[in-house]
């Protein structure tokens, strides 16, 4: 009995041992897996930390290598392929980029960021169509999401596609409320489409949002002008003047139509108040004095709306350009200057505009000022050798050649590879050594500037002159002059001289009919040809003709010191 229990419980014991190492075996099998599980997920973090970090100081050949190696421990964790995606973007691989976040999408299809992504990406490499189609899903998923549905909008215009664009905006207006800018860009639409009266309705939405903001009903009123509707238009406009009668930019709006109308009392009404008000655009007024200029509309006083202008923008450069190019076409020289000055006040660097005024005071002969334009011009832009010229030519013209030549010899000095500039100092230089005694020195400047320039008949005709004034080299001189009538035939400077070298040579007949050819071209405003005139005249004893023209000499003014006493004591007087 007690055998056979021992054999029995031998064979028990034996079973349970057998069935506990079977159970051990399963348990370790687990634990196994379980640990290499922990191992590669705690690789993968690694790893992808690793990757972040390389990102993080811009490394990103290096962190996409990472992001990679994060697959090789699972495939299947879409955070990774975002982050190569966003790093395909980062290097222009658009195409591995969009495979990237398309795998990422299908492993977390609610991920909106992966989706932004994606529309960014196709609208990147100009797959608007899927880009427009991504962006209507997001656009569906985020009820709040103005940002990409501007994009949508703005992708949608671009393609054509005017019904999204106006959704994607509807929807923006619903997030936001009633907006400008969202109008201005529905409007653009309707305005495309030719849907006129869904264009005005926008308008007058956005008017009753914002009663106040006359800008908004002009709109209207500007809707109706574009429209073809101008009674609807001159309503509104004048609707506005019953809410401000001062606002500037309406009156300007109601001159041009009643202009248009015919109504020219009423439109110069409206352009003068317009014109007065410093709220109103300056843009506009300029470009409105301009069209009458340039059309010489002489039913509007272009002097009344420059003052009110000048009174309403006083620190506007522009307007005191405009005002002196008006001021210039009337033949007002010192008027024009003015303006130009007080527009050098405002904008001092403005080299084009100095130059304007430079060329005004030359013309006018107003040395003084231009010796003090030359000056000012040098202290802004001191290596322009432009104003060391002008300012040398005043100073030669006032009498003080010395600071003339100095002038003159340091602008010279700025000229680089410019010998057409060059040969004009070289030929002021010559007149002014002239001018002092100093024939060598004078000489030698006009041969440099005629091999600079030898197509200038003025540096031909300055060069003529001096030498006729000296008495010297006449051959010489009248090949000069002959060669600069040739290059400009007509002119009365050129012809004047001639008769001048003409007279120093005492061939008085030839000299009177080269100064009358000069009087024909318009040296009969000029006082020192019209004397000029009157000394050939008087040297051929024909003294009531001489005194004549001295007496009109003296009343243009530019002639020698000695006109009083020809015209007085009735003789020529050398001088």
């Amino acid at each position: 009995m007690k055998e056979h229990t021992k054999v029995i419980l031998v064979a028990l014991l034996s079973g349970f041992v057998l069935f506990s190492c079977k159970a051990n075996k399963g348990a370790e099998k687990r634990n196994s897996d379980t640990a290499k599980t922990a191992i590669t997920q705690e690789k993968f973090q690694l790893t992808f930390f690793e990757a972040q970090k390389e990102k993080s100081i811009e490394n990103y050949e290096k962190s996409y290598e990472q992001f990679r190696a994060c697959l090789e421990f699972d495939d299947q964790e879409d955070a990774v392929y975002y982050e190569l995606a966003k790093l395909d973007t980062l290097k222009g691989n658009f195409g591995s980029g969009l495979d990237h976040i398309k795998k990422a999408i299908s492993l977390a299809p609610n991920n909106l960021w992966y989706a932004r992504l994606k529309a960014d990406m196709e609208v990147e490499t100009g797959d608007l169509s899927s880009g427009i189609s991504t962006l209507k899903s997001i656009a569906a998923r985020d009820p709040d999401d103005v940002n990409y549905r501007d994009k949508l909008a703005s992708l949608a215009i671009y393609n054509e596609d005017y019904k999204t664009a106006l959704q994607a905006y509807n929807e923006i207006e619903s997030i936001m409320g009633v907006d400008e800018d969202l109008t201005r860009e529905k409007y653009g639409i309707y305005k495309t489409l030719g849907d006129t009266d869904s264009g005005l309705n926008e308008l007058i939405k956005l008017s009753d949002f914002s009663p106040n903001n006359l800008a908004y009903l002009r709109n209207i009123a500007t809707h109706y002008n574009e429209t073809g509707q101008p009674d609807k238009c001159l309503e509104a406009f004048e609707n506005i003047i019953r809410i401000d009668p001062d606002d500037g930019n309406t009156q300007l709006a109601l001159a041009e139509i009643y202009s248009a109308q015919g109504k020219t009392e009423q439109s110069n009404k409206a352009l003068e108040k317009g014109f007065s008000d410093p709220n109103s655009s300056v843009n506009t007024k300029l470009q409105i004095l301009v069209s009458i200029i340039e059309f010489k509309d002489v039913k509007v006083n272009t002097d009344l709306l420059i003052s009110k202008l000048q009174s309403a923008h006083p620190t506007n450069a522009d307007v005191w350009k405009i005002s002196g190019d008006l001021a210039a076409t009337k033949g007002l020289s010192p008027l024009a200057i003015s303006s130009y000055k007080k527009a050098l006040e405002i904008e001092p660097n403005d080299l084009n505009l100095w130059l304007t005024v430079i060329n005004k005071e030359v013309k006018a002969g107003e040395f003084e000022n231009l010796k003090k334009t030359g000056q000012d011009a040098q202290l802004l832009f001191p290596l322009q050798p432009e104003f060391y010229f002008y300012e040398g030519m005043a100073l030669a013209k006032l009498g003080q050649a010395d600071k003339a030549i100095s002038s003159l010899e340091t602008g010279k000095s700025f000229v680089i590879n410019n010998d057409l500039l060059k040969a004009k100092f070289n030929s002021q230089l010559g007149n002014t050594y002239h001018s002092i005694g100093n024939f060598q020195k004078s000489d030698d400047v006009f041969q440099k500037a005629l091999v600079e320039n030898a197509k200038d008949p003025f540096i031909k005709n300055d060069y003529a002159y001096c030498l006729a004034e000296r008495r010297q080299s006449t051959e010489n001189a009248k090949t000069l002059i002959n060669e600069a009538i040739a290059l400009l035939i007509n002119h009365p400077t050129l012809e004047d001289t001639y008769a001048f070298l003409l007279f120093q040579n005492e061939e008085l007949e030839m000299a009177q009919k080269w100064i009358q050819q000069s009087l024909n071209h318009g040296g009969d405003r000029t006082g020192s040809t019209l004397e000029l005139a009157g000394d050939i005249h008087a040297k051929l004893g024909k003294m009531p003709e001489a005194i004549a023209y001295w007496e009109k000499a003296q009343a243009a003014g530019g002639t020698s010191n000695l006109i009083e006493i020809k015209i007085a004591d009735e003789r020529y007087i050398s001088k």
